[in-house]
């Protein structure tokens, strides 16, 4: 027990020192990566492809970037504060938490098991970009339901932007609340017109033999 009140002696009385929150210039900064890669998403997302396109190569580009502009996104609203060097959008305000995103089923899907009945999308986004897998080289066809995807973000997005105060926005450069919200509102999310992007796996046959 001596040790316990030796340990105690010395980290008893230590606080945990709160969230040190962003000073103003940090966050119109911050805004401003943010707005590009908003403007990245929504491009890509609006841009039409067909699941046979002419180059593989090009389709698996915009394929590729939408998924990694998605996954910087998710980074930005469900991260905690001060994880490293990531911008988070808990760090703007006290009155913005957290978020907690919930992608539908169906968001991507592995069509070579019928057991993967739900993929968790964030999960799969590291793997497929980041990672060389066992399971990839198994899978002859996955695919990505990005109309169920952008909505999400782009929804919690909306809410993070309408609860920013209006100082922020107050930039030499013109970052206006309505050009976030008229961005954000230029996606195509029409459930009539479904986008439905394959992996790369559907193309490998075309790719080899170029």
């Amino acid at each position: 027990m001596i040790w316990h009140k030796h340990l105690f002696s010395i980290f008893g009385n230590l606080k945990v020192n709160p969230t040190k929150m962003k000073s103003l210039e940090e966050k119109k900064a911050g805004l401003k990566r943010l707005l590009y890669e908003i403007e990245m998403f929504v491009g890509i997302f609006n841009k039409n492809l067909t699941t046979t396109p002419d180059s593989p190569i090009e389709y698996n580009v915009y394929l590729e970037t939408f998924l990694l502009h998605a996954r910087i996104l998710i980074e930005f609203l469900t991260s905690p504060p001060q994880k490293k060097d990531l911008i988070a959008a808990c760090e703007f305000g006290d009155n913005i938490i957290k978020y907690n995103l919930s992608f539908p089923e169906g968001s991507v899907t592995s069509k070579d098991d019928p057991d993967e009945k739900r993929l968790e999308v964030n999960p799969e986004i590291n793997n497929y970009l980041s990672h060389l897998t066992w399971r990839r080289s198994r899978e002859k066809k996955t695919e990505w339901e990005t109309s169920y995807i952008a909505r999400e973000i782009l929804e919690k997005l909306e809410d993070f932007i309408n609860k920013l105060s209006p100082e922020v926005f107050e930039t030499p450069n013109g970052i206006s609340k309505q050009k976030f919200i008229a961005l954000l509102g230029s996606a195509n999310l029409s459930s009539s017109d479904s986008k439905i992007f394959f992996s790369s796996q559907s193309f490998s046959s075309t790719l080899s033999s170029q």
